[in-house]
């Protein structure tokens, strides 16, 4: 993504955002010494770190599991992950018309 399509992506929310959500951003960012980052634009909105519903405890597993790999370095490709989805959804392609 350019910067530009990454700007007109911005604009184009902040232009169907209500006034609640871009008073906070601009808050924020009012006083930030730091060109605003993706944290800091995430942070601001008024709904930052609300979950629809409560994570599971396998939820909540994976999420840490995730964390761990990613801090050890275990990270896929790009081309990795479309890899491994497109293994497994041939798998239960096969699984579901053996059913």
């Amino acid at each position: 993504m350019t910067r530009s399509e990454a700007i007109a992506i911005i604009t184009g929310k902040l232009e169907a955002a209500d006034d609640a959500t871009l008073e906070a951003v601009a808050s924020r960012m009012a006083g930030a010494d730091h060109p605003p980052t993706t944290g800091d634009i995430l942070d601001a909105l008024p709904t930052a770190g609300i979950l629809p519903r409560a994570l599971t405890a396998r939820e909540l597993a994976l999420v840490e599991q995730s964390k761990e790999d990613f801090r050890l370095g275990r990270t896929s490709t790009p081309e990795q992950s479309r890899a491994w989805v497109d293994a497994e959804l041939e798998r239960r392609r096969r699984q579901r018309s053996t059913v």
